[in-house]
């Protein structure tokens, strides 16, 4: 598209603009006007075409028509609100922003929601899930013609072997055929009244919870915390499950899993009555995935994380209905399965452009997700708009040269449960990032 083409796009407004950014008269009609600028300084003309996805903008741009999201836009303007930062400009530009096909950034998102757990749907960091996200990735950057990296750092991860299971039991009356009531009696189900619980929608592991096997014959007492801020109830709470209701007020899952271990519970859950509510269930605030500072818990438990501890997360609507259960006797059913004490590898791919300079331009996202959903928002868009951002700027250099600075397209494993990946990272590349 030519420059004159690009101005007879602008409204009379948007020329007036960059004629008085020129110092130029603003009088005249519209042919008077675009010739004005034609005559103009054209080396302040950029040529940023890069194929038919893009969409030539000349002048002042808005951003909502030239990327997809709001996200999109930010991680653009990082490295294109200037473009002579990629070498391609001078002095004074004419601000051209490269294109965003959000086609082509949905295709990203939806082949990495493809090769989520086959179960759980999510990417966990260390799973072989998160690794098979990182190839796609790295795959994809150097198709791109990017020189590929892929970076793995072993750190502190849990393992969720199976899935957990969560239900009450309030005994038959009278017990199993006449006898005492008890527990065991709900093994059976004849007259007990179980109410089982559904994972992922209903509870939900929390980062670094610990391993158990609660049977109903072990009567097993569901013990209210209230909002854990009253230390007699935890001590009371010993040798049982514990439910917090909130928990924000003592650190929360920090605070929670550490008051947990200091007292000796048996297991420990967490009612979500704050965060997402009435948001993805019109009467309800599901359960969401929260990690833990692993550094603090170790301090507070002479160095290592509870390896027989359970933390889980219930939905408000859950939460309240197991306080109504225990009340009337019923006993705990509680099945975790997680492996907490080791290391795990988490993955960085990256893909660099080299540039004149060796300053560098990182531009990244995170590509792990919780472990029981898509994490399509969080951050499977991040990582697909990064995709697109890559895509775009290498058909800008394939046709432009070389530019100015060197930029590196990033995405980070290890975020949710602690930002793991870009702290090994950073840490490991100190010296080229300093």
């Amino acid at each position: 598209m030519s420059a004159e083409d690009s101005l007879e796009s602008l409204t009379v407004k948007q020329l007036k603009t960059l004629l008085e950014e020129r110092g130029l008269p603003k009088s005249g009609k519209k042919a008077e006007l675009i010739e004005r600028l034609s005559a103009s300084d054209e080396k302040n003309v950029i040529e940023l075409g890069t194929s038919v996805w893009s969409r030539t903008v000349v002048g002042q741009f808005n951003l909502a028509q030239t990327v997809g999201s709001v996200a999109a836009a930010l991680l653009l303007m990082v490295v294109l609100f200037n473009p002579s930062i990629l070498g391609f400009g001078e002095d004074e530009p004419v601000y051209q922003p490269i294109g965003f096909d959000a086609s082509q950034t949905r295709w990203y998102a939806q082949e990495l929601v493809n090769l989520g757990h086959p179960e759980w749907e999510g990417r966990m960091s260390g799973s072989p899930e998160e690794a098979a996200g990182a190839q796609m990735i790295l795959d994809n950057l150097t198709e791109m013609g990017y020189s590929p990296q892929l970076n793995t750092y072993p750190v502190p991860m849990f393992a969720i072997n199976s899935a957990p299971i969560l239900s009450m039991c309030i005994p038959p009356a009278g017990g199993f055929f006449g006898g005492p009531v008890t527990g065991a009696a709900c093994n059976s189900g004849v007259g007990a009244q179980i109410t089982t619980f559904e994972h992922r929608t209903e509870f939900v592991l929390q980062g670094y919870s610990g391993s158990a096997d609660y049977q109903f014959g072990q009567e097993m007492e569901l013990i209210d915390l209230d909002d854990g801020t009253v230390d007699s109830l935890w001590t009371d709470a010993a040798g049982k499950v514990g439910i917090v209701r909130g928990g924000n007020s003592i650190d929360g899952n920090t605070g929670i899993y550490i008051k947990a271990a200091e007292n000796g519970l048996a297991g420990i859950l967490r009612i979500n009555n704050q965060s997402n509510c009435g948001q993805i269930v019109a009467d309800d605030c599901i359960p969401i995935f929260k990690s833990i500072r692993v550094d603090d818990m170790k301090a507070a438990n002479s160095g290592s994380i509870p390896e027989n501890i359970p933390f889980i997360a219930v939905s408000n609507n859950t939460g309240n209905q197991m306080l109504e259960l225990a009340a009337q006797g019923a006993f705990l059913r509680l099945f975790s399965d997680v492996d907490n004490a080791g290391e795990l590898s988490v993955s960085v791919p990256c893909g660099t452009l080299y540039g004149k300079s060796e300053d560098l331009i990182i531009v990244g996202a995170h590509h792990d997700t919780v472990y029981h959903a898509q994490g399509a928002v969080d951050d499977t868009s991040g990582t697909a708009t990064v995709l697109e951002m890559a895509r775009q700027i290498a058909m800008v250099a394939n046709q432009s040269g070389t530019p100015e600075y060197t930029i590196r397209f990033c995405t980070w494993g290890g975020e949710e449960e602690g930002l793991w990946g870009s702290k090994a990272y950073v840490g490991a590349n100190a010296n080229e990032l300093a």
